[in-house]
């Protein structure tokens, strides 16, 4: 079992050269009236950025995978109420589904 296996994050398919949005609900971790204030994504090499945005709680990324293999993309955010949160998924891109 490599690494990311052993991580036990959310993981999703994607095929090398595909693009699509990957977006977060953030709203059970935040409070009442708690909005968020930034959004920050991160993603390895292997997986290149397309634009992001936020609206409401949550959070949007898009993604176009470049070559195969297990990336993990990581989400973190700063909220109204000073809190930091982060999440992360791993995206296992393979040559055909």
């Amino acid at each position: 079992m490599n690494l990311v296996s052993a991580l036990g994050l959310p993981r999703v398919t994607m095929v090398v050269g595909e693009s699509t949005d990957w977006s977060r609900d953030w709203s059970p971790a935040l409070g009442p009236d708690e909005l968020i204030t930034s959004s920050v994504w991160t993603l390895p090499t292997g997986i290149t950025p397309g634009p992001g945005s936020q609206s409401g709680p949550y959070t949007t990324q898009w993604v176009e995978t470049t070559e195969t293999g297990d990336f993990i993309l990581t989400n973190a955010i700063q909220t109204s109420e000073l809190r930091k949160l982060v999440r992360s998924m791993v995206i296992s891109v393979v040559e055909v589904m």
